[in-house]
């Protein structure tokens, strides 16, 4: 691979029959139809090209969206990127983990030293060669100091006197610092909105780029993960240009995307371009209903040789609008009826031509509703993590339904409380 962290290749598709039974679009594994994203991923490529050329700081990366944008896809590729670059001459770490591992500075370095060990394993092939003798040997005395200090747990030592939970977090890289000299670390950091007060320590020397290692983390979370991070974590916040916000693809990114899986599986036929053309828009550009839409033509053609002369597109159709159906009922899954009423005004109210709103729209929604929670902004942090609003990028303060039939089916959930009652002021207009 190019030394300016190009996309790395697709990986070889799966045989249908495992590919059909796979039960997420990117579950830890790359996505072999993978198309668009590449100004999400040149985010990503600026900032480790960066890192490879020394300019080590305290910046991170955050990429932030609702459930089924796509963002496990993305990191999966990032991942892929960074350890395609990986030698031993030049060593590459990427490593996946949890946000609640900040909590515990002690347990991520651990986690660390584990993941180099097992890079080093994996390019050198070979543990007992004297060069990877000795860096195990360095490792398992890194690993002792960070045993003999004490595992840092909100804020106190374990085994000795009580200090700032900085002063811990930095004692534990600093424990295992030597041994990353020459490495460049890339954290690769899921479910980022999950952070809590415990993690500020460790986020607070990571923000400041005292952690004596190379590296960068690369945050991924639901649409308010930036503002959870900044006011949770106290992670500096990055510039508007490294918080990304994963919208839908484009139309041609669809299609590109189920080209290739058609492609992979040899679909055939005079009328594989109407499938193509329908199919596309079925999807309306989300990432998940992409996912769910493209087996529902697999499952249809299967019986059919994967011709689409034989198959039946309409079989395809209901069932691909029933799988997205299913994915917005789960979105909503544990509401009572009562607290299904703003989700259902909300929807009336975009499926009615306002496509994006504010926080003052929604306390009107509220309002409207009936609804028993008063605070917009508390409904909304629900409303984001359930994935049924999003930020419209680029428009700080403006919210959206990420997928136009997402909003027709929260109108249908039930009667607006009260009919006829106006849309929220200032939202635009649908196309």
């Amino acid at each position: 691979m190019p030394d300016d962290f190009e996309r790395p290749p697709p990986p070889p598709p799966p045989p249908l029959d495992k590919w059909l039974a796979r039960s997420d679009r990117a579950d830890n594994r790359r996505e072999p139809f993978f198309a668009g994203r590449e100004e999400e991923y040149e985010v990503f490529a600026r900032g480790v090209r960066l890192l490879r050329d020394g300019d080590v700081g305290g910046e991170a990366i955050i990429f932030q969206g609702a459930p089924g944008a796509g963002k496990s896809a993305l990191m999966q590729e990032c991942i892929e990127a960074a350890r395609a670059h990986s030698t031993q001459q030049k060593t590459w770490l990427a490593q996946s983990l949890d946000v609640h591992l900040f909590a515990d500075p002690a347990a991520l370095c651990r986690l660390l030293l584990q993941g180099l060990r097992r890079e080093r394993l994996r390019l050198a092939g070979d543990a007992t060669h004297p060069r990877m003798e000795r860096l195990l040997a360095k490792l398992q005395d890194a690993w002792g100091e960070l045993s003999a200090r004490g595992g840092g747990v909100g804020g106190v030592r374990v085994g000795a006197r009580p200090q700032p939970g900085g002063m811990v977090a930095a004692d534990a890289f600093d424990a295992i610092a030597d041994v990353f000299g020459g490495v460049r670390v890339v954290l690769f950091i899921d479910e980022a909105q999950n952070v809590d007060n415990d993690a500020r320590a460790a986020l607070s020397v990571l923000s400041r780029g005292q952690t004596g290692i190379d590296l960068l983390p690369v945050f991924f979370g639901l649409g308010h993960a930036a503002r959870a991070l900044s006011e949770k974590g106290r992670l500096s916040r990055p510039p508007a240009e490294r918080v990304v916000e994963m919208a839908a693809l484009s139309e041609a990114d669809v299609r590109e995307s189920l080209a290739m899986t058609f492609n992979a599986y040899a679909v055939r036929g005079s009328a594989r371009d109407r499938w193509l053309d329908e199919l596309t828009a079925l999807s309306q550009g989300w990432p998940q209903h992409l996912n769910r839409v493209a087996r529902a033509a697999a499952r249809e053609l299967g019986p059919h040789g994967m011709d689409v002369d034989h198959g039946d597109l309409d079989s395809a159709l209901v069932e691909g609008e029933a799988a997205k159906r299913a994915y917005y009922a789960g979105r909503l899954e544990g509401l009572d009826a009562r607290e299904l009423r703003p989700y259902a005004a909300l929807g009336a109210h975009v499926a009615a031509g306002r496509r994006t709103f504010d926080v003052d729209d929604v306390a009107k929604v509220l309002a409207e509703s009936g609804s028993a929670e008063a605070d917009p902004a508390k409904w909304l942090r629900g409303a984001l993590g359930r994935g049924v609003v999003s930020a419209v990028p680029h428009e700080p303060g403006r919210l959206q339904v990420p997928v136009p039939s997402l909003a027709t089916y929260m109108a249908g959930l039930s009667p607006p409380t009260r009919p006829g009652a106006p849309a929220p002021a200032g939202g635009s207009p649908a196309p």
